[in-house]
């Protein structure tokens, strides 16, 4: 019941702090640069690596553009599933997720560990362990 007070909590707390507008300007930028081709062969002289870095410039302007209006085609088409409320859905289910297995873990980590049945319990506690390299 705690874990899942926790993962509310969690979740709630990031869909209303999340800003989208900036994570959806970085999963563009890093789109384009996935996307966008860099620097070719045989560009020794400094004119042609003007007109490459100006190709460029105004291929990754225009998919970002691409992008955009698409994006923006989707908010028209599917006004009640807008794109940010994706973006602050999806982060908030990654915090509550994570929020939630931090909570079971500092819970599992707290409680003494229990011999299995037919274990013996007690014994050396000066055991030495040796680490093989294989």
């Amino acid at each position: 019941m705690d874990s899942w007070v926790v993962g509310q909590l969690a979740f709630w707390y990031t869909v209303r702090e999340v800003k989208p507008a900036e994570i959806v300007d970085r999963v563009i930028d890093f789109w384009l640069d996935l996307v966008t081709p860099g620097r070719g062969a045989g560009e020794s002289q400094w004119w042609q690596r003007a007109m490459r870095t100006l190709e460029q410039s105004s291929e990754r302007a225009g998919r970002e553009l691409d992008i955009r209006t698409e994006l923006r085609q989707w908010d028209n088409e599917h006004p009640e599933i807008h794109h940010e409320l994706i973006v602050r859905y999806l982060c908030g289910a990654a915090l509550s997720i994570v929020a939630t297995a931090l909570y079971n873990a500092s819970f599992i980590l707290d409680q003494p560990i229990q011999a299995e049945a037919g274990e013996p319990t007690g014994g050396n506690t000066d055991a030495t362990f040796e680490l093989s390299p294989f």
